[in-house]
């Protein structure tokens, strides 16, 4: 955890040590930190539901609204449904991360090649890997910024919160930028520049089709 934490903290002393350090089993490490925070996140969630009074038919939706009453009434263990949709939860959550980190995985590979300071693969895969870490302890925070709201619902710390919580939701934006910058030895501009472009790749398609939004963000 305190790993994750200094990519927040200390974002080019994280990258860094990440990039230029030996690095040759850090993509164990990614992958463990993902489903950590996936896991985390997604029962976080359902409890957040749960604290909150929330039905289930109000999560899956009135096209499943019949369904689930029917599973309810047939005395089907209420807990079991909810671990139901804590699974559905985190196979959408690595789905999302999945084909984000491939899709920058692309990107910055693409990149680094037409700027002319080609990096390895291993490392495109390390940086994607790790800012799609950040990218779900970003999601975590916003959920349970949403529980301190709701227990207390003071508007100042409201505002901090929800501000707080957008700002980390680019966050991943900030890492890549440092990783790309640091892998190609080119200025933080330069990077920052590329991170920006790509990004704007994706939200235009993801304007031209909402299933790629959801996904690309």
């Amino acid at each position: 955890m305190n790993e994750i934490l200094g990519y927040f903290f200390y974002p080019e002393a994280s990258m860094g040590r990440l990039l230029i350090q030996d690095n040759k089993n850090k993509w164990k490490d990614g992958l463990k930190y993902l489903t950590m925070t996936i896991v985390l996140l997604s029962f976080l969630t359902i409890a957040v539901y749960r604290v909150s009074g929330v039905h289930i038919t109000d999560i899956v939706g009135s096209s499943l609204e019949g369904k689930i009453n029917g599973l309810v009434g047939n005395h089907l263990n209420e807990g079991l449904t909810w671990i139901t949709l804590v699974l559905v939860l985190m196979i959408q959550t690595c789905i999302i991360s999945s084909v984000r980190m491939l899709a920058w995985l692309g990107m910055l590979y693409l990149a680094s090649s037409i700027l002319g300071k080609k990096i390895s693969l291993y490392e495109t895969i390390l940086i994607s890997m790790f800012s799609m870490v950040v990218w779900v302890a970003a999601q975590l925070f916003g959920v349970i910024s949403i529980l301190i709201v709701s227990i207390m619902p003071i508007e100042i710390i409201n505002q901090m919160l929800i501000g707080l919580s957008t700002l980390l939701n680019y966050w991943y934006l900030v890492l890549m930028a440092i990783g790309f910058t640091i892998a190609t030895r080119s200025t933080f501009f330069k990077g920052g520049l590329t991170i920006l472009v790509i990004q704007g790749i994706f939200w235009m398609l993801g304007n031209m089709m909402p299933i790629l939004h959801t996904l690309l963000g």
